[in-house]
């Protein structure tokens, strides 16, 4: 039998079950409206529910499968810097070892790198990475491999960094009115902890010219204007007292050339003294006396802080603003102590390094926010080191959020815009 014969065979018995089946259908309708039941019995709504999850499921892996296609190499579309860390991810099996990155205006390969696979995702996908910061040369580029195509198409330039922290700081100026609206306990900290960033930004990283200055003393008196609706209240909660002592301690430290300093001084001592101070102190009271500490220099703010850091054991989102505020103050602090905090940054920031070294990048808020700290420690461990690993390692940390699509700063909590605005400024080309 000819193999165009087989085919016709096989379509007409398929034209043959489907029209048995279409009768056999349309013969149990007929016969549930003649006897009155309902259209469709527990068993067909059953039979209904079961395939409609199966479509539903069939959809979803479908458009799983979809987005997988569309993302096989994952860059940073908002583009990179002339000597930033330069990461690329590629997911699939069966690659080969070598991508290369192509021009995207003379379409002539530039540079040849090796694939090295890291690991797999949640449906055992490879997901391998591929380094191409050799390429400092400033233009529009996309990756190429020879089994899953090219990438977006991607900048390198000096200014990319730049331009992101402007769109950053102009919606970070956009949202100022709003710090002096309180919701509810989660966003007020969350504001108060947006504007103790951008102070630590502003004071380590920015160009502290008029601009920024007022930009930072109008989004402290918006919070100032937050705080008195606080302290009116009977019975404030100890974490917002708290988030609001460290900030207005930390502003006033910061703006020490600006008149309303003083304000910011008396505002911040009178939040505290509203704090329980017994002798099990919270984090976040031993933060706000730490940032106190660094304001004033008094040493009956300093104990409680010392006592903690004395058996410190690791770096954690929870005490990273305590841990700044002793280390950087110009104040006497425990060398000591300040020793044991280095050492245990110096591997704070190792071990961030090596976990962003064997991961793909996180698509999920959750690890947005672990890996935002992460590169935090490594910006500040670069501050106080001067390392240019530490700073490769936060460049990659940034472009690797980017990458995830969350780091569009519409879409960022105010202390998230806060922290990649902070990591922006820090990793800008020295």
């Amino acid at each position: 039998m000819g193999l165009n014969t087989r085919k016709r065979n096989r379509r007409l018995a398929g034209l043959l079950l489907t029209i048995v089946l279409c009768i056999t259908g349309c013969g149990k309708i007929a016969a549930t409206m003649e006897s009155g039941g309902d259209f469709a019995s527990d068993d067909g709504r059953d039979r209904e529910a079961a395939e409609s999850r199966e479509a539903l499921k069939e959809t979803r892996s479908r458009r799983k499968s979809e987005r997988s296609q569309e993302a096989h190499i994952l860059v940073d579309e908002g583009g990179y810097g002339l000597r930033d860390q330069k990461t690329a991810y590629f997911i699939g099996d069966d690659l080969k070892d070598t991508f290369w990155v192509v021009d995207a205006e003379t379409k002539t390969k530039v540079l040849e790198g090796e694939l090295i696979r890291i690991t797999e995702d949640e449906d055992g996908e490879s997901i391998w990475k591929g380094d191409f910061s050799a390429l400092q040369r400033e233009g529009s580029y996309y990756i190429q491999t020879p089994v899953i195509g090219q990438s977006d198409v991607f900048g390198i330039s000096r200014k990319n960094r730049e331009a992101l922290a402007v769109r950053l700081g102009d919606e970070w100026e956009r949202r100022i009115p709003e710090l002096a609206i309180r919701t509810n306990e989660d966003e007020f900290c969350r504001n108060a902890d947006g504007l103790t960033g951008m102070a630590m930004a502003y004071e380590l990283f920015e160009e502290q010219d008029e601009k920024s200055r007022q930009r930072l003393s109008d989004a402290a008196e918006k919070m100032s204007e937050a705080g008195k609706k606080l302290q009116q209240e009977d019975d404030p909660s100890e974490r917002m007292l708290a988030a609001y002592t460290l900030t207005m301690a930390v502003l006033a430290d910061v703006l020490v050339d600006l008149p309303e300093c003083e304000d910011l001084k008396r505002q911040a001592l009178s939040a505290y003294g509203r704090l329980d101070k017994g002798d099990e102190k919270s984090i976040e009271v031993l933060t706000a006396e730490a940032a106190l500490y660094r304001l004033t220099g008094e040493r009956r703010y300093a104990a409680g802080a010392e006592k903690y850091l004395s058996e410190f054991g690791s770096y954690e989102k929870e005490n990273f603003y305590l841990v700044y505020c002793y280390l950087t103050t110009p104040k006497d602090v425990d060398a000591e102590i300040c020793n044991d905090l280095m050492k245990k940054l110096i591997a704070s920031a190792g071990a961030g390094e090596e976990k962003i070294a064997g991961e793909a990048p996180g698509m999920g808020r959750e690890k947005q926010e672990d890996e935002l700290f992460c590169a935090q420690l490594l910006t500040l461990a670069d501050y106080v080191l001067v390392s240019r690993e530490y700073r490769r390692a936060a460049s990659e940390i940034c472009h690797r959020i980017s990458m995830s699509g969350l780091a569009k700063p519409e879409d960022m909590t105010t202390d998230e815009l806060a922290c990649f605005y902070f990591l922006t400024l820090g990793n800008m080309e020295k």
